[in-house]
């Protein structure tokens, strides 16, 4: 189901919506570790590096 959604996503926002709710529990466990005036920020970040790596990874590569 992820490798699909990985490469739906190159085409559909909705797929990579979908990853992104995936690791949403653990980006608030990481970010409940940091101070709470940075939290924001920092899950934006993380979010936007999360949809390049997405993006750019190529899925075909995992049968070659």
């Amino acid at each position: 189901m992820f490798y699909e959604l990985v490469k739906e996503s190159k085409e559909d926002n909705q797929a990579l919506e979908q990853i992104i709710n995936m690791f949403e529990p653990k980006l608030q466990k990481m970010l409940s570790l940091t101070k709470l005036g940075e939290r924001e920020d920092l899950a934006q970040e993380l979010k936007y590096r999360l949809i390049m790596y997405i993006k750019r990874y190529d899925v075909d590569s995992m049968y070659e």
